[in-house]
């Protein structure tokens, strides 16, 4: 079987957490999948994040942009792929919404639903176009891959997806980068570099609203007036400056500047050193379709404390301690518990790497190639 994949969605620039879906993915695919031949949909920009490929089995399509550049992404997405697709005799294509024009099988991986759930958050623009073409996706759609439960309720609410086209995939995390580390002192030197030092509390995530990095300010400080030794680390890329000035601002108004450092966008190598001499991990979204970061940081022995909506709950399962992320009353109160109370710390860890555990790349893969298998 032909099979493509479209990697053009993301920033290579400013990558979020598709990039790295796809990077483990096709490397997994291209193992289990040797009897098919994959065709990946790359850009000049992000072309050198994938492979090389030991099977042969994938063949790279490359285009002249990314989402680097959004606009000229879509309207390739939508007019130029179907002629691809009729060059190569691809049969299934896997990518993130439907094409206007698609002349073979298609397999969708939805991964937001923000024009839905936070919409005033959104310019009024993309609301509109993405509204617009989620539906003519779930039409179009031979099946849609949702990555956890909670996400599939939300595609059926909002979209009416019907159960026959609905297919649940977890995500995963690569266990090769993300580990616990014995010694954590080793470390100290490459924080120093950063500007950090231990303890610290860590937040990694791209700076959107809804990432709700502000509750954390909030219950972090008067956390820290009573804990001066620790400082927050907030690493993620600024994906709006009107928010990112919102919280810088907040952090000099609870006079806290010293204690806070915004790290920016960090590589992967550079974040996990970061979850593994981490004293805790707070992830305080308000809406996550997956939450990734929530296995990274389990999967380093770094205790997780997030919150209690959407799919958080789901994929932490009893591995975190959970709060309401409107209240930094309550996320304050379990961060003086977590970091007091060495046997609740303990406890958190191991249950973090069993829980991470379960999530492996090959599964994933598995689960993926008996969905475009099955049409």
């Amino acid at each position: 079987m032909k099979i493509g994949f479209n990697t053009l969605s993301e920033n290579p620039y400013a990558p979020s957490g598709a990039q790295g879906f796809y990077i483990n993915l096709m490397r997994e695919l291209s193992r289990l999948g040797k009897e098919h031949t994959f065709f990946l949909f790359v850009s000049k920009a992000n072309q050198h994040f994938f492979g090389p490929y030991e099977t042969g089995n994938v063949q790279k399509i490359v285009f002249p942009y990314s989402n680097e550049r959004k606009k000229t992404r879509v309207l390739t997405e939508h007019f130029g792929f179907a002629l691809i697709i009729k060059k190569h005799g691809i049969e299934v294509l896997n990518t993130g919404v439907a094409p206007l024009w698609c002349p073979c099988k298609l397999v969708v991986t939805m991964k937001t639903m923000h024009v839905y759930t936070n919409p005033s958050q959104l310019p009024v623009s993309t609301v509109l176009y993405r509204r617009m073409i989620y539906h003519w996706t779930i039409r179009r759609a031979n099946v849609i891959i949702s990555n956890s439960q909670r996400f599939s309720q939300d595609l059926q609410k909002y979209l009416n997806v019907p159960d026959t086209k609905l297919k649940l995939v977890y995500e995963a995390l690569d266990h090769s980068l993300f580990f616990p580390l014995k010694e954590k002192s080793s470390l100290d030197f490459e924080l120093t570099s950063l500007g950090i030092r231990r303890p610290f509390i860590l937040f990694v995530s791209s700076l959107w609203p809804y990432k709700n990095a502000e509750t954390l300010i909030d219950a972090f400080a008067p956390f820290v007036k009573a804990h001066p030794e620790y400082m927050l680390v907030i690493v993620g890329y600024a994906r709006e400056e009107n928010y990112f000035r919102k919280l810088t601002d907040l952090v000099r108004k609870h006079g806290i500047v010293e204690s806070v450092i915004f790290a920016g966008g960090l590589t992967h190598d550079i974040v996990a050193k970061l979850y593994q001499t981490a004293s805790v991990f707070v992830y305080p979204s308000l809406y996550e379709t997956f939450g990734l970061t929530i296995l990274e940081a389990m999967a380093c022995g770094c205790p997780v404390i997030t919150s209690n909506v959407s799919a958080m709950p789901e994929i932490a399962g009893s591995a975190a301690i959970f709060f309401d992320p409107r209240s930094s009353g309550e996320l304050y109160d379990k961060l003086e518990k977590v970091v007091t109370d060495q046997s609740l710390h303990q406890e958190l860890v191991s249950k973090g790497l069993s829980r991470a555990a379960e999530f492996t790349w090959e599964k994933t893969a598995r689960r993926t190639l008996d969905v475009l298998e099955s049409i």
